[in-house]
């Protein structure tokens, strides 16, 4: 609950990178997006079916910010609800 929005990027953003191309490339295609912050960063994103070669894809990044967000409000409001129960 105390984090900044530009510090769950930062761990997002850190998690992509230590990922393998493999997982990146998953993601990718789950999200239908290209790259975390630049569009051609990904490994494989022309391979994508959704964007094909038109490299007109989202960044995972710009996708990914809304949910990232929820799901650290989440974790904090579970940790908090089970630090008041103990």
């Amino acid at each position: 609950l105390a984090v900044t929005e530009d510090q769950e990027l930062e761990f997002a953003h850190k998690g992509w990178n230590a990922s393998s191309p493999e997982l990146k490339f998953e993601a990718e295609q789950f999200f239908q997006c290209c790259g975390f912050e630049i569009a051609n960063e990904g490994v494989r994103c022309s391979e994508i079916a959704a964007c094909g070669e038109s490299l007109t894809c989202p960044t995972c990044q710009g996708l990914l910010k809304g949910r990232i967000n929820k799901a650290f409000n989440s974790a904090g409001g579970i940790g908090l609800f089970f630090s008041f129960t103990e």
